[in-house]
């Protein structure tokens, strides 16, 4: 009988048995290459590709400067101190019993309209302009300059 050759049907389970053979040897290869090493350093993270290079803690100011104001001093004050923070672009602080929500722009342009500010003002009030300089317009408080400070 050894001269004898195998029909098809004889030689399918060899062949599944090779087909197997294969299939885990590739299988024991992606699961190698998949493995994290055993290095225990990790790389940097790369920033994300929303980080700014204005992100950070800011200190901040605040006023109007119109002398003819509309309102009461107590209501359009010459200056408010407070806090900021810049996150992804993301512009926000608290202010007057405020907060405030805006973005600044790759180039360091402030922008914030009255959308942007909860509880919101029952007049409009934007607030736009380079980081360090911006204009603030309120038509309650009229004219008025918003500027930041970047912590050390």
């Amino acid at each position: 009988m050894s001269n004898e050759t195998k029909k098809w049907y004889q030689s399918v389970p060899d062949l599944l048995k090779a087909l197997a053979v294969v299939i885990t040897a590739i299988t024991g290869l992606i699961i190698a290459i998949d493995k994290p090493s055993d290095n225990k350093e990790t790389p940097p993270k790369e920033p994300s590709a929303q980080t700014s290079v204005f992100d950070g803690k800011y200190q901040g100011i605040r006023g109007y400067t119109d002398d003819d104001r509309r309102s009461p001093l107590n209501y359009c004050l010459k200056r408010y101190a407070f806090n900021a923070t810049i996150e992804n672009n993301k512009l926000t602080f608290k202010s007057d019993n405020r907060t405030f929500t805006g973005e600044v722009n790759s180039k360091g342009v402030v922008f914030i309209n009255e959308t942007d500010i909860w509880p919101q003002p029952k007049q409009g009030l934007i607030i736009t302009g380079a980081i360090e300089n911006a204009k603030m317009t309120s038509e309650y408080c009229g004219n008025g300059y918003f500027r930041l400070y970047k912590e050390k």
